[in-house]
């Protein structure tokens, strides 16, 4: 637990992108994003990414961990983010087509790419970070749909919402009161009760992003 177990198990060549891999419950699938450079003319960031699915065997030494690793791309071409696997075993993640600089919304596939659902339907905000609650299956993201005019990286303001089973998404932060405020609210996960969820947040008062906890009665 000092660290000096650690060991690479996928590389990444150079000019290529890998972040937020996530296991599934038992641990046996791994879920990250990849971008694979283009072929010619100037580099996008935000462009020719994928999701790589793997299976798991911690067994193994080193990369060999990782096997029967498969590149999707579910809704094409552009920007994806992977968030985590459901319970009934599909993905979540986040795309964005044709290079757009903004993360467009939040959608859910079989783990083959194939039955791609919009789970928001909210283009004209930035959502993000799916992830559903192990108590009652509420399904917390982050928006900036309080703010029509937020949405792109530049001038982007994010609070954290949740739906519940047949429910409409919910507003349950506010730290964006008046339209002077510039808070962000990042990564986050749900603690294993579902009572509660740790969260990143960055603001100008802050100075530095913080880590802060949210309970649920």
């Amino acid at each position: 637990r000092d660290g000096t177990a650690a060991e690479r198990i996928w590389a990444t060549p150079r000019g290529h992108a890998a972040l937020h891999p996530h296991f599934n419950a038992d641990g046996t699938k791994l879920i990250f994003a990849e971008r694979v450079p283009l072929p010619e003319g100037p580099q996008n960031p935000w462009d020719n990414w994928r999701i790589r699915i793997a299976d798991v065997d911690l067994t193994r030494p080193g990369s060999q961990k990782l096997f029967n690793v498969v590149a999707l791309q579910p809704n094409g071409r552009g920007f994806y983010e992977t968030h985590a696997f459901r319970p009934d075993g599909r993905i979540v993640y986040s795309h964005t087509p044709n290079g757009l600089r903004y993360v467009n919304g939040v959608y859910s596939a079989e783990t083959d790419g194939t039955d791609a659902v919009n789970l928001l339907n909210s283009p004209e905000s930035w959502d993000e970070f799916g992830y559903t609650s192990p108590l009652n299956g509420a399904f917390a993201f982050i928006s900036s749909r309080f703010d029509p005019a937020s949405g792109t990286a530049l001038n982007l303001r994010t609070e954290l919402y949740i739906q519940l089973p047949g429910g409409s998404p919910q507003r349950v932060t506010f730290y964006n009161r008046t339209a002077a405020d510039k808070f962000i609210f990042k990564d986050f996960d749900w603690d294993r009760t579902g009572t509660r969820i740790i969260y990143l947040l960055w603001g100008a008062e802050l100075r530095s992003p913080q880590l802060w906890m949210l309970s649920f009665p």
